[in-house]
């Protein structure tokens, strides 16, 4: 299971401080403060010896919820984690920490293998607590989970409603990636091939991204003969002297760049695919240009990054 560390509630100069003026509160914080020493220096036994002093002291304190928390995350039991993340859920659903709680959960039903319950708990924490990593995550997992059960519409449904609802999230490709490989296996190519263009055209610089090209041309049928050498895209008047590009990528089979090409053009941009050998074969580019300066190139390059995502390096002809 995997949540962020509660945070202690005072810096202890302060602590020492409030411990004159309200001796029972003060009291209640510094015990809290002392398992929590414990806990940061990797000696679980006394934290845990601590902590459950405190809850066994302190049964309605006010950092009850971080105590539950940390106790769950270092906890040798897994039934007895549950148990802690299940108070904070029962007695406080609102803490900041309760939608870490919720997730972690779902993760233990799913570790135990009971995936209906995990299932649910998902679908709670989502449905809780959306707005949230924790949510986002539940929503990743379901999306997952159904892929993994063979049950492609719901898979799909649930990537859908994450990319509309989470879109800059680039766990979006990795639901779309498995997709398309569940898709592949089932003899779906054509569906496979969408997948794997919606990992290009929404996450083109996401981990998955590279073995989603890579597949687009795995699974293309075989391609027609050379039929020109090079192909200039929109090109403008090339100004005298050097030229400076920058080079969207490099390709052995250029059928590869067709979704760049279309995405491209879509948004004007002066494009130009040019090739050379490379032993018996051939390289194929995609560039964007030319400019006249080399810093004019950089700069436009750096729009490109900014605007499409897109990592190129300036070259010169």
């Amino acid at each position: 299971m995997t949540a962020g560390r509660p945070q202690p509630a005072f810096p202890l100069l302060v602590l020492m401080a409030g411990l004159l003026a309200a001796p029972a509160l003060g009291d209640e914080t510094q015990e809290y403060n002392e398992a929590w020493q414990f806990f940061q220096q990797g000696r679980y036994a006394e934290a845990i010896g601590g902590f459950k002093k405190y809850i066994a002291k302190h049964p309605s304190g006010k950092l009850l919820p971080e105590a539950h928390f940390t106790l769950a995350r270092i906890e040798p039991s897994g039934n007895n984690a549950f148990v802690h993340y299940q108070f904070i859920l029962d007695n406080y659903p609102a803490h900041p920490l309760a939608s870490q709680a919720s997730y972690a959960t779902a993760q233990y039903y799913q570790n135990v293998g009971a995936m209906a319950e995990a299932k649910a708990r998902y679908l709670l924490t989502y449905s809780r607590y959306g707005q949230t990593a924790a949510g986002s995550e539940s929503l990743y997992r379901l999306a997952l989970l159904a892929v993994q059960a063979d049950s492609l519409e719901p898979a799909t449904a649930y990537a859908r409603t994450f990319s509309e609802q989470y879109p800059a999230n680039v766990r979006g490709s990795g639901i779309q990636a498995a997709l398309a490989e569940r898709c592949l296996v089932r003899g779906d190519t054509a569906q496979a091939r969408d997948h794997w263009r919606t990992v290009l055209e929404r996450h083109p610089t996401s981990f998955e991204a590279g073995a989603a090209r890579e597949r687009l041309v795995e699974t293309l049928p075989e391609a027609p003969a050379d039929t020109a050498e090079a192909d200039t895209v929109a090109a403008v008047p090339a100004p005298p002297g050097k030229q400076y590009y920058i080079q969207i990528g490099a390709y052995k089979d250029r059928r590869v760049l067709d979704d760049w090409l279309i995405r491209m053009r879509a948004k004007d941009y002066s494009l130009k695919v040019d090739s050379s050998a490379v032993g018996t074969k051939k390289l194929y580019r995609l560039r964007v240009g030319p400019f006249r300066t080399r810093p004019e190139a950089a700069e436009a390059g750096q729009r490109l990054k900014t605007r499409e995502g897109v990592q190129g390096m300036v070259v010169e002809e």
